[in-house]
């Protein structure tokens, strides 16, 4: 993405090229369309270059919520798949307060309305990384991470919800989950390129440790 973003930025003078030598070649239409895209240039760069000197904050904010909810989803899509595939699952439930009035056979859609369940009565306040491992291990599953990255984990999440939910802006709730966020309540966060690859090696730290985990399961097949 950074690198079609810097051809953005200096694109100019190749599309000029490209309308001038385009009709020696007999294609017209190449010129016209190297033309308009040559007249367009210059909003195109400026907000390219306005990107690259924010340290593509913008692009690394995205980023950040697209990684989190792919953590997510892998944590939800995990538990639906042993509820749907592992019937005993099914009557564990009761242990942590969650009654499930289903037959044996369950649908997709019930199995992720029982994930939501099971995600509340497992909540760990403030504590995301936490609440994580109290799901896992009703099934017995894990996604142990180093002390480092769980922090970082929880700074992500936090952050992660900032963007979703207040357009950036860091609150008490952010700042009392992650300690980076203390004395900034108030303040609007840039994702800069180097906090983006944090969150990107701890949630891929983070969602190897699972599918270890799962393969190495009663539930994988061997």
């Amino acid at each position: 993405m950074k690198n079609a973003l810097t051809h953005t930025e200096h694109a100019q003078p190749l599309l000029r090229s490209v309308a001038r030598l385009a009709p020696r070649f007999g294609d017209r239409a190449a010129a016209a369309a190297a033309r308009r895209l040559a007249d367009s240039a210059p909003f195109h760069q400026e907000w390219a270059r306005e990107l690259r000197e924010s340290d593509y904050a913008v692009l690394n904010a995205h980023s950040l919520v697209a990684i989190w909810g792919a953590l997510e989803t892998c944590v939800e899509d995990t538990v639906v798949s042993i509820l749907l595939n592992w019937p005993a699952s099914l009557a564990d439930l009761d242990s942590i307060g969650v009654r499930v009035s289903t037959p044996p056979s369950i649908s997709e859609d019930e199995a992720h309305a029982l994930y939501g369940k099971i995600e509340h009565k497992s909540n760990v306040r403030g504590d995301i990384v936490g609440t994580y491992a109290v799901i896992l291990g009703h099934f017995d599953l894990e996604a142990p991470v180093s002390p480092e990255h769980a922090e970082v984990l929880r700074e992500a999440n936090a952050l992660r919800n900032c963007l979703l939910h207040r357009r950036g802006r860091i609150d008490a709730r952010a700042a009392r989950e992650a300690p980076a966020f203390l004395g900034r309540e108030g303040q609007v966060a840039a994702v800069s390129s180097e906090d983006y690859l944090r969150y990107y090696d701890a949630v891929s730290a983070w969602t190897v440790a699972l599918s270890e985990s799962t393969v190495q399961s009663k539930y994988f097949p061997r």
